[in-house]
């Protein structure tokens, strides 16, 4: 998919996670055209909070500093969505410590907190001499905004 436009997609499931619920068809939440910082667009994970769903996604090459965390919002798993980061990362180099943060996660910690998991580099960027290492921080909506 190298130059090519990517989109991340949203289908039902059974109640086992194991198969596609019946009738259910693959919807379109998230596309964009072939440039951007977030070209690919690739690991999506959704959140509920106060009134509407949020899409976390990474954007750009993982293995560059310029990679970066987007978010869209959207009424349903199933969208409509509407992408709040068209034009820069919602989560950058510079924001954290980690360099090129990319793959996000949302989950809940032991102690019931909302976090975000994604990984990124330790300094320097890229192998054989960097550190893809794992980063979490604690994941807020403030006003409709996310803050970490």
């Amino acid at each position: 998919a190298v130059g090519q436009a990517t989109s991340l997609w949203s289908r039902r499931m059974t109640s086992d996670g194991l198969g596609w619920a019946w009738g259910s068809k693959a919807v379109r939440l998230l596309g964009e055209q072939p440039t951007g910082w977030h070209v690919p667009m690739e690991g999506p994970a959704m959140v509920w909070s106060g009134n509407r769903y949020y899409l976390f996604y990474g954007g750009g090459p993982w293995y560059q500093a310029a990679s970066g965390i987007g978010y869209a919002t959207c009424s349903s798993p199933t969208g409509p969505c509407v992408d709040q980061t068209p034009t820069t990362p919602w989560l950058a180099t510079g924001a954290t410590t980690a360099v090129g943060p990319q793959g996000p996660a949302v989950f809940r910690d032991l102690n019931g907190a909302l976090r975000l998991g994604f990984s990124g580099w330790l300094g320097t960027v890229g192998y054989p001499d960097g550190v893809r290492a794992l980063w979490t921080g604690l994941l807020r909506f403030t006003n409709g905004q996310p803050t970490l």
